[in-house]
């Protein structure tokens, strides 16, 4: 069944005018609206339907890919609703100026085409996609979360006007509008209901990720659960590139935030690091308006390059110890903390920057009162270890040695440590018992033995560099290589050392496979496009991609016009005196009930029809001259409801019961 005329035309402007896509939406709306009103329709064979159907779910499947490339793979299910309307317009299009007025439903499903008798099923049933393409209209137009009453009415309106002509015309037009008003009514209040539980969840959502969270990124607070992790998902996802790695190793520690305050939440591990003062002062650039000093120094420099995809407009650099000098950044907003962890704002899809480093520019600041606070419970523990290992009595650099050796000969690396007892703390619990944990657990005990015994330190969070890919001929870093260190200060400098054993990285190393592998590839190919979109300056090439689109349309009009096109349509036939011809209109039962209104039996307009008969029967001067007729009655509602029994055989029952039910009447006069 079609929509009620000018219907489309309005839902796709009320679609444009929800996602600001007013141009493209009055461009639908004209192109599916005008089929009304020209004459000329086209002899589309079957196996065009197939291919404009195969036309359409390469554009969805081109849709996800562009969106994904350009606003992440989070942003697309979204997105890519939103846009559906235009990918599902020529489907629609081919029916609106077809012979055929409907789409065979071998063309929706591809594995009608492949069996013979699924393929002459197929082209037997039809379906219309008015209805269903004014569905998607309005659900794309509900994706835009605003919350507006002008959306509501607009929404309830074009449902009514959809509604309004299948409405069972035996009730009065006020029944009607009464159910359409309840429903508007329960509608608003349901959706306002969703709309505060919508709230309360975000709200508990974002308290239990401030508690749970393993590691928020934010430059003033890390949430660590110190206890049981499980064995966690470890992403082999690519995050960023780093380019011209030169150490010895062909590694690098790059920092992402600094902490040097701890303390426990409760008794099942949760912790929280976070820095004081945890303020952050805007920068201004220098020359290019892309270069960035974080301090002043102009020693020699060393430098990398850092290439990231973000997933959102702001994130935290990933910088090696000792940067003073960011180059090349583009960015909205550059924002540095005390403890010279920066945090860029309304960066672009693609984030380059250089890092200019040198570990003998200080940029740390000196130490504070907060770089020496254990908290009490540990006390305990941390001097019987620091006993064992005679840490007063040594150096502070031999100190830290003595605590690597340590946790490196004694500890295991382990994403499932057992539980503490109440009567112990995670730390304590892992230093005397467990002796198993991962970095969070060994940066901390490291962080918080070494101020026991009179070496400031801090806790430290970013990644591991280590990993080179042939593939890219650069660094590649990992989901997995989060990682946590500590920082300590003697001889008047900060130095960055690692107490978490080796062995992580084999065991991060051991989940590789060939899916891992075709990830890489998706991610570079991803990568490499992303980076010529951006540093290509297409408008140049405005003028010639209208150009051949224009061409391209022409073509395409000009083929369908001269092999498809049929003769217009006489002016004087209108589509309102063509015969509309209803399942069971032809049924025999209306001979019966034309003599029932002949004879004075008028069926009111709400009865049904077993309603009506059974009244007749019913009645004492029906029953005197009226035969029964309720068999009739079924086998009517048979013939024009079930496509199974509509058969000629039902048909042959049917006539013979009306004709015995006539030849009845004759008798009883």
């Amino acid at each position: 069944m079609k929509t009620p005329p000018l219907l489309l035309g309005a839902t796709l402007l009320f679609w444009g005018w929800r996602s600001d896509l007013v141009v493209g939406a009055v461009a639908l709306s004209v192109c599916i609206e005008c089929s009304r009103v020209i004459r000329v329709r086209y002899g589309f064979p079957v196996v065009f339907f197939n291919r404009v159907s195969d036309l359409t779910a390469v554009i969805v499947f081109a849709l996800g890919l562009y969106l994904m490339s350009e606003h992440g793979f989070q942003k697309v299910p979204f997105l890519l609703m939103l846009l559906l309307p235009f990918a599902f317009a020529p489907l629609l299009l081919v029916q609106l100026y077809s012979t055929h007025e409907k789409l065979p439903l071998s063309a929706l499903f591809y594995s009608f085409r492949h069996s013979p008798a699924l393929l002459e099923r197929g082209r037997a049933y039809t379906v219309d996609l008015s209805y269903p393409y004014f569905m998607l209209v309005i659900l794309s137009a509900s994706l835009n979360n605003q919350p507006s009453m002008f959306f509501y009415l607009g929404m309830v309106l074009l449902i009514a006007w959809a509604l309004f002509p299948l409405r069972a015309r035996r009730y009065h037009l006020v029944s009607w509008l009464l159910v359409m008003c309840l429903a508007v009514g329960l509608g608003y209040l349901a959706q306002v209901g969703l709309r505060l539980l919508h709230q309360y969840l975000d709200m508990k959502i974002v308290e239990w990720m401030i508690a749970e969270n393993h590691q928020t990124g934010s430059y003033n607070r890390n949430s660590c659960f110190l206890g049981r992790l499980g064995e966690l998902n470890l992403s082999d996802t690519l995050l960023f590139r780093v380019r011209n790695v030169e150490t010895a190793d062909g590694t690098m520690l790059l920092r992402t935030a600094v902490y040097n305050e701890f303390w426990y939440l409760d008794q099942s591990g949760r912790s929280i690091w976070s820095i004081k003062p945890s303020s952050a002062d805007p920068l201004s650039p220098v020359l290019d308006g892309q270069t960035w000093d974080l301090c002043d120094y102009h020693g020699h420099a060393r430098q990398i390059t850092v290439l990231e995809l973000l997933k959102q407009d702001e994130t935290l650099l990933k910088l090696p110890r000792g940067s003073f000098r960011i180059g090349s950044l583009q960015a909205g907003r550059v924002k540095r903390t005390f403890y010279n962890v920066v945090e860029v704002e309304q960066a672009p899809a693609l984030l380059a920057y250089t890092v200019y480093f040198n570990e003998a520019a200080q940029t740390m600041p000196m130490p504070q009162e907060m770089d020496m606070i254990v908290p009490e419970v540990d006390h305990e523990v941390m001097t019987r270890v620091g006993r064992e290992l005679r840490l007063s009595e040594l150096a502070p650099q031999k100190a830290i040695q003595t605590v690597m050796a340590y946790f490196r000969r004694d500890f295991d690396y382990s994403l499932n440590k057992p539980l503490a007892g109440l009567d112990q703390t995670e730390i304590g619990h892992f230093l005397d018992t467990a002796r198993m944990g991962h970095c969070e657990l060994f940066a901390t005990a490291a962080t918080l033995l070494l101020r026991s015994y009179g070496i400031p330190t801090r806790y430290v969070t970013g990644f591991l560099v280590h990993e080179y890919s042939q593939l890219e001929g650069c660094h590649i870093v990992r989901e997995h290589d989060a990682h946590a260190w500590c920082s300590a200060y003697y001889q008047g400098e900060w130095h960055d050392f690692d107490p978490t054993p080796p062995s992580w990285l084999d065991f991060n190393s051991s989940h590789t496979h060939i899916v891992r592998t075709i990830k890489d590839f998706w991610s570079w190919l991803v990568f490499r496009f992303v980076t010529w979109r951006i540093h290509h300056n297409l408008r140049g090439l405005d003028t010639l991609w209208w150009f051949l689109g224009g061409i391209l349309i022409l073509v395409l009009i000009g083929r369908l016009y001269t092999r498809f096109r049929l003769p217009l349509l006489p002016r004087h036939i209108k589509e309102k005196n063509v015969q509309r011809i209803r399942p069971g209109s032809d049924s025999p039962l209306f001979k019966i009930l034309n003599y029932l209104e002949h004879r004075g039996y008028r069926r009111s307009p709400h009865e049904s029809l077993p309603v009506f008969i059974n009244r007749l029967q019913d009645s004492t001067a029906a029953n005197s001259s009226l035969p029964d007729c309720r068999q009739i009655i079924n086998l009517h509602y048979c013939y024009r409801f079930d496509p199974v029994a509509k058969t000629r055989k039902t048909r042959e029952q049917l006539d013979r019961a009306v004709k015995e039910w006539f030849e009845s009447i004759d008798k009883s006069m």
